[in-house]
């Protein structure tokens, strides 16, 4: 080839890189410009074969090809893959020219022997495009990736799109997605042509770049091998390129690409927007599941029926959507200043529930004091102090507390606890989507509490009032104050909890004890017995000075602690006076030993209508009292007054209504049952008011028609009674059939047997007994001997045989006791 056309070529094309080849494609000359482009002398390059430029053997159909269009005077274009001899890859734009030494006719044939007379050789010119061309690839690429990470759905199907892209054409061959974890990186995700993903890692100091945004690559031929390289190298990887994902200023992960040989597209440049692409991908869909994690603790928290089931939904939730490893709800008791742990999940949960810690001891009194959020490491000696663990041995780990706040009437709000959550160790880390999570399962959490606390308090009041309804009517069916005070203090000790209730009676200046109910001891018992008001200011002094009820919730640290009760283990007491007529009549009061009691917010309302009843219905029995004492005695004298008119029955309306009723406590007569057999007893004889008193104090025998003047007594009697709604039908009918015999005799109606009421036989037998022993104008008084022989003489004749023997029985009673 003649040295002069090469220099005229070698001119003309001197500012682009510029290869001459001969007929066998070996380099003969090249220029400066490509030179520098394949970064390599000239006498490096010449007579080297093409592929020495490219790095790959042409295919010799495409050459054929491509001689055919240059032979025929076409200029060839297009574009091809270059590798320099350092083994860069890059992609050129090409122009070939044919040089001939003549023409070629057209007609001829193109042979191997015709190209080898005409061909002299071939003038290249290559333009590097590789960096518009990549360009323009990671542009596509870019805009690819970030559209279908938006219309991604799950992490699994944004994983995919990320993997499939940076595995496609031209790209690596493995791509690998890890978390930041604590201690290193987990693996997520991975495609390509590598077993072991997990063990691609770069040194801990790249973080540093990742943070600022930047790559980092590794040529892993040029670098010194280690421990953590020296696996991909024998895998046959060659490069390594990484990126950090992150979200604000916190790492969350890494994107690390791995090739076997040079990229042909430098993918670096589009790294960081793909890697926070991803990263703000995750937050989200970590958002997303936090939010339906939060939504199901929300549909949770609104299924709850108690607080007990609320708070534990709570924890659990906490568990599953934060790194915890122990969540916990903690009240806070101001009315002992302490904490209690009321809900656990996670490690050691069935330990922590119910503890309680006074102040200062365990790291949430700091939430509880400054209404703060508070995050805490346990890995410093003095924080670890002042927790509260139940696994002693925890040396290291992440605490935090979210307060939990309580809306008060007047809008304004007041810590009532905390929600508190620990990693117990350093393997995991709190992110501020945690923080924000249990924030946002606080405030969740109030607003349900406020709507659990309102049912509850609702449930509370209801079930109160409708007990307190009960008592009402019970009380009306009671007129014995003891039983009274009994049956109150049984629904104080349901509604309050305490360990004991009583009613003191007050008499000026101590008490008697009218009634307790409850576990109490023998000490407790003696100290109020003995007890005695004085000048000194005492709990009920200040009960009767103010009037109303007052609740001790801790009397050992209160004013009210008197020495005399101190060694008691006295906590809540509730203590209310009940009035009679505007003047204390006694105290309906209540203690807990050892403990204090949480009472419900209504509780001194329900105090004081219980105290209300229990002291309207005393008040309602000491008057029914003194009007049946008012009616007894009313009775008793009318029946003494008939005495004085038939004075040979002097005294027989006591000793019958005596003996009556001791017969009665024999048979086991109910209450009512005695008192109509009292006023019976009285007023048995009533009816003799209508007999002349020539026939009631006649000396001598009486006449048939006198007799029968005497017999209508019980029916004249009766006929005075009857219309007195308040005698008991008993007492009428004792005054009408207590002179009937169970064998038809007696009068006024001559009935037989069970025909007699009850009380009517009971009574004509002491009747009968007393009318024996009497002395009478017409005869002496019996002996009990003699009056005993003929009452069973009359047994299953005239008198009821099983009476007669219960009134010897309690005749034979009566005469021990005396």
């Amino acid at each position: 080839m003649r040295s002069e056309l090469w220099s005229n070529v070698l001119f003309e094309t001197l500012n682009e890189a510029t290869l001459i080849l001969d007929a066998k494609f070996q380099i003969v000359a090249m220029n400066p410009a490509s030179e520098s482009l394949f970064e390599v002398s000239s006498q490096e390059a010449l007579g080297r074969g093409i592929r020495f430029l490219t790095g790959r053997q042409i295919p010799s159909s495409e050459v054929r090809q491509s001689l055919e269009s240059l032979l025929r005077g076409q200029v060839l274009r297009g574009r091809a893959w270059y590798q320099k001899p350092n083994h860069k890859r890059f992609r050129a734009e090409f122009v070939a020219k044919a040089v001939l030494r003549e023409s070629i006719p057209k007609d001829q044939k193109l042979t191997a022997a015709v190209i080898a007379n005409y061909l002299e050789g071939l003038v290249v010119s290559i333009h590097d495009v590789s960096e518009t061309e990549a360009r323009d690839a990671r542009h596509v690429l870019l805009a690819d990736i970030l559209q279908s990470l938006t219309d991604a759905d799950s992490l699994e199907k944004m994983y995919s799109v990320v993997l499939t892209a940076l595995t496609g054409e031209h790209s690596a061959d493995l791509v690998v997605l890890r978390d930041k974890q604590s201690d290193g990186y987990r693996l997520v995700a991975s495609r390509g042509s590598y077993d072991t993903p997990e063990f691609i890692i770069f040194q801990p100091e790249i973080e540093t770049a990742w943070l600022h945004d930047k790559t980092t690559s590794l040529d892993l031929l040029t670098s010194p091998s280690n421990k953590l390289t020296q696996p991909m190298v024998e895998a046959g990887f060659r490069y390594v390129v990484g990126v950090g994902q992150r979200s604000g200023t916190r790492l969350m992960g890494s994107l690390t690409l791995a090739y076997r040989q040079m990229p042909t597209i430098d993918l670096q440049p589009i790294l960081p927007q793909i890697a926070a692409a991803i990263g703000t991908q995750l937050e989200r869909g970590r958002e997303r599941i936090a939010l339906e994690a939060l939504a199901g603790a929300n549909r949770a928290m609104r299924e709850a029926t108690n607080q007990t089931e609320l708070y534990q939904s709570v924890v659990e939730f906490a568990l599953q959507t934060t790194h915890c490893t122990t969540a916990s709800v903690i009240l806070y008791h101001p009315d002992r200043d302490l904490l209690e742990v009321i809900a656990a999940a996670g490690e050691n949960a069935e330990k922590f529930i119910g503890l309680t810690m006074p102040r200062g001891r365990g790291l949430t009194w700091g939430v509880i004091d400054t209404d703060q959020v508070r995050l805490a490491s346990l890995n410093d000696p003095e924080v670890r102090e002042q927790a509260v663990t139940v696994r002693r041995d925890i040396k290291s780990g992440l605490y935090v507390g979210i307060p939990l706040h309580e809306t008060m009437p007047d809008g304004s709000s007041r810590v009532i606890g905390a929600i508190t959550a620990d990693t117990m160790s350093d393997n995991y880390q709190f992110t501020n989507s945690d923080i924000d999570r249990l924030k946002a399962m606080s405030e969740s959490l109030s607003i349900a509490r406020s709507r659990i606390v309102a049912l509850e308090v609702v449930r509370e009041r209801a079930s109160a009032f409708a007990q307190l309804a009960q008592l009402s009517s019970d009380l009306e069916r009671l007129d014995d104050p003891t039983e009274i005070a009994k049956r109150g203090l049984q629904t104080l000790l349901e509604l309050s909890g305490l360990d004991s209730v009583g009613y003191l009676q007050y008499q000026n200046p101590g008490f008697s004890i009218l009634a307790q109910l409850g576990e109490t001891s023998p000490e407790f018992i003696k100290a109020f017995e003995s007890f005695k008001l004085s000048s000194e200011t005492t709990l009920f002094q200040t009960v009767i000075a103010q009037g109303r009820s007052i609740i001790v919730h801790d009397y050992l640290n209160s004013s009210y602690l008197l020495p005399q009760f101190a060694a008691l283990n006295l906590c809540t007491i509730v203590l209310a006076p009940v009035y009679l007529n505007s003047i204390v009549h006694g105290f309906v009061g209540g203690v807990s030993f050892d403990t204090p009691r949480v009472l419900p917010e209504h509780f001194g309302e329900v105090l004081e209508f219980l105290v209300g009843r229990i002291s309207r219905a005393i008040e309602r029995a000491e008057y029914l009292n003194e009007i049946m004492h008012t009616r007894e005695a009313s009775f008793r004298t009318l029946g003494r007054a008939l005495e004085l008119r038939d004075f040979e029955t002097k005294g027989h309306t006591d000793r019958v209504m005596e003996l009556s009723l001791e017969l009665g406590q024999v048979l086991g007569l109910n209450q009512t049952q005695m008192q109509a057999l009292a006023w019976g007893a009285y007023l048995h004889d009533i009816g003799k008011i209508a007999v002349p008193d020539s026939i009631l104090l006649k000396q001598g025998k009486l006449t048939p028609e006198e007799w029968a003047v005497i017999w209508e007594h019980p029916e004249r009697g009766f006929d005075i009674l009857k219309d007195l709604n308040f005698l008991p039908i008993e007492t009428l009918e004792i005054v009408l059939y207590h002179q009937e015999r169970l064998n038809g005799t007696g009068y006024p109606e001559a009935r037989v047997g069970d025909e007699i009421p009850f009380l009517a036989r009971l009574f004509a037998v002491v009747d009968v007994y007393d009318a024996l022993t009497s002395e009478r104008p017409y005869k002496a008084a019996w002996s009990h001997e003699e009056a005993m022989l003929e009452l069973q003489r009359q047994a299953g004749k005239t008198l009821d045989k099983s009476l007669i023997v219960a009134f010897e029985h309690s005749l034979e009673q009566n005469l021990v006791r005396s």
